[in-house]
């Protein structure tokens, strides 16, 4: 057999042959050609197994990536600050005007000297009125701000101060509105400048109002109610801050706190849309009610289900590749031996 060469026009019984070897201007023989059809099937199958693998591992990256939104998801629902529903009331008959917060947090709207106060859970208090004044309850005296300013609760709640000028001479200003937001939810007062405050229902809205607003000036609080920090120090009494300021503090809290940051990376929100996983953000602002996180759980888990059924079926398919690749390095191997004993007996015979 070795020693049959493959002319223009022969061939082996079912397949046409012609051609095959003039390209190169040679003949192969038969045992030539059966190799060469061997290596170019092994060929062929290592392809399709390296296809096949970064297919297999792409979808297994797809699933360990997709566990791990969902366990950041349930760790985050029992976090979480963005509500389904307002959980702050507004008391409109009191006096002054009352806005409840939440841990206990009040904002009281007097409707007098354009003041209004900030109230924590203990009792401690400050009143920022006039020009405005901001007066510490546990002390004598006050101090000054005179651009827009946010007031920044423990608990992460936002008082964005938004000031208006009356015409005074030297130029001060006063309170006019403040938009409350913490999460998802808000409240706006109007009308303090003129002492006819308007208090708002309760809104939603809160992630797009703060990032539509100005934060200005930052004053944190401190340990109470009654203590502010400005630029990482307490305010000393009879300071006046004059500087107006374009600024948008990204946290109330801790940045290694998740609480109030989106829960979602942009990686995140590419992969689920690469998933088909779309709808989950009524708001579109990245803060998830726990009832859309629960939604978006569900779907993660199916998906996450779809794709792991989806690869177990292409990992079969795998195996078989690598069958059948294994075969044909077997049959290769077989054919060679086979050559090279043939090979050998005809020497021996020579000789």
């Amino acid at each position: 057999m070795s020693g049959q060469n493959i002319g223009s026009t022969g061939g082996i019984q079912g397949v046409d042959l012609k051609g095959i070897g003039e390209a190169s201007g040679e003949k192969l023989s038969l045992a030539d050609l059966m190799m060469q059809t061997m290596l170019d099937r092994s060929e062929m199958l290592d392809q399709q197994i390296r296809s096949q693998a970064a297919l297999v591992k792409s979808q297994n990256d797809q699933i360990k990536q997709l566990n791990q939104i969902y366990s950041k998801l349930a760790n985050h629902k029992t976090q979480t600050e963005t509500v389904s529903k307002p959980t702050w009331t507004v008391d409109r008959d009191k006096t002054p005007k009352e806005i409840a917060l939440d841990n206990g947090n009040k904002i009281l709207i007097h409707g007098n000297s354009e003041a209004w106060s900030i109230v924590d859970a203990n009792g401690n208090s400050t009143k920022i009125w006039g020009d405005p004044h901001v007066s510490e309850g546990d002390r004598n005296g006050y101090w000054d701000f005179q651009s827009d300013g946010t007031f920044v609760l423990d608990d992460g709640t936002k008082i964005h101060v938004k000031t208006t000028a009356k015409g005074r001479k030297d130029g001060n200003v006063y309170t006019d509105s403040l938009t409350i937001t913490k999460g998802n939810q808000s409240i706006e007062v109007t009308g303090i400048a003129d002492n006819k405050p308007q208090i708002g229902e309760p809104s939603l809205n809160g992630a797009m109002l703060d990032q539509a607003t100005n934060d200005g000036q930052v004053f944190k609080m401190g340990d109470q109610a009654d203590d502010w920090i400005y630029e990482g120090s307490e305010l000393k009494l009879g300071s006046k801050i004059t500087e107006e300021r374009q600024h948008e503090e990204a946290s109330a809290i801790d940045e290694s706190s998740n609480v109030y940051n989106q829960v979602l990376t942009p990686e995140d929100v590419k992969l689920l849309e690469s998933v088909g996983v779309t709808v989950y953000d009524a708001s579109g602002t990245g803060l998830l009610t726990p009832e859309e996180i629960a939604n978006l759980q569900t779907q993660i888990k199916d998906m996450r289900d779809s794709v792991s059924s989806i690869s177990n079926i292409e990992l079969t398919k795998l195996d078989s590749y690598n069958k059948k690749y294994t075969q044909s390095l077997d049959l290769a191997s077989t054919f060679m031996k086979s050559q090279y004993d043939q090979a050998k007996n005809i020497i021996r015979n020579i000789n």
